[in-house]
């Protein structure tokens, strides 16, 4: 059973990695264009959600989606903890604690340019109870986790 969880760790570190350097590429490559990806994305992960079965979809108000996240990955033992802080009207601080992945991956490259794989879930969410874009954000990481600002879009 331990040489089957390290290869589950191995699996996700993998696909951390390979969203982070397609994020990376689209950057590079397109520069600020690379934005028109995001959303288009994020829609295609709501519907996604909707046909998977995760029901995240199905709460009442974006709080109460992002928590269900959280105790989602919580439960799953791939973070300690995900949560909201409000800023003020419709902008958040979006908080991952204790990742399973963030002392390996966080610490392997540059992370400044390229937005946590939670966080974009919480992007998407944001959009399905807000009904706004929200704005896209690079996290910010550290050894344990991530913080992302949430807010609407000016586009």
């Amino acid at each position: 059973m331990a040489e089957l969880h390290k290869y589950l760790l191995d699996v996700g570190t993998i696909y951390h990695n390979l969203l982070f350097s397609y994020q990376r590429s689209l950057k590079l490559h397109l520069g600020s264009r690379s934005a028109i990806y995001v959303h288009p994305t994020l829609e295609h992960l709501l519907r996604m959600e909707e046909d998977g079965g995760l029901k995240l979809a199905d709460s009442k108000t974006f709080e109460e989606a992002v928590s269900a996240f959280g105790d989602f990955l919580a439960k799953g033992k791939i973070v300690r903890n995900c949560f909201l802080e409000k800023i003020e009207e419709d902008k958040y601080v979006f908080r991952v604690e204790g990742c399973i992945w963030s002392g390996k991956v966080h610490t392997q490259v540059n992370l400044k340019d390229v937005t946590c794989p939670y966080a974009m879930v919480a992007m998407a969410l944001y959009k399905k109870f807000k009904g706004q874009v929200a704005n896209e954000r690079e996290s910010e990481y550290f050894y344990n986790g991530t913080e992302t600002i949430l807010e609407p879009s000016s586009i």
